[in-house]
């Protein structure tokens, strides 16, 4: 997905958890305080960072700062991917 469109889908919902206006029967029984609007914030932020280091990691697959960097990551969260396996 271009990252434009990535722009695109997380500025839509943003605004739609801005305008807290539902536009379904199932948005309806939803309400969202300010802090979860801004905790969704955050969520969405985080996750466009996310898929930019892994777009960014794959695209230079072979360059030895990009893989130190995959390095560090991968023994960073070793300990934690290992004990959510064990769950």
């Amino acid at each position: 997905m271009p990252n434009n469109q990535l722009i695109s889908i997380a500025q839509v919902l943003a605004q739609r958890v801005n305008d807290n206006k539902p536009t379904s029967l199932l948005e309806n029984d939803v309400i969202v305080s300010s802090e979860g609007k801004k905790n969704l914030n955050y969520e969405i932020m985080f996750q466009l960072l996310m898929g930019e280091c892994e777009k960014h990691i794959l695209i230079n697959n072979g360059n030895p700062i990009v893989d130190d960097f995959k390095k560090a990551i991968v023994d960073k969260f070793s300990t934690l991917i290992n004990i959510l396996q064990q769950d």
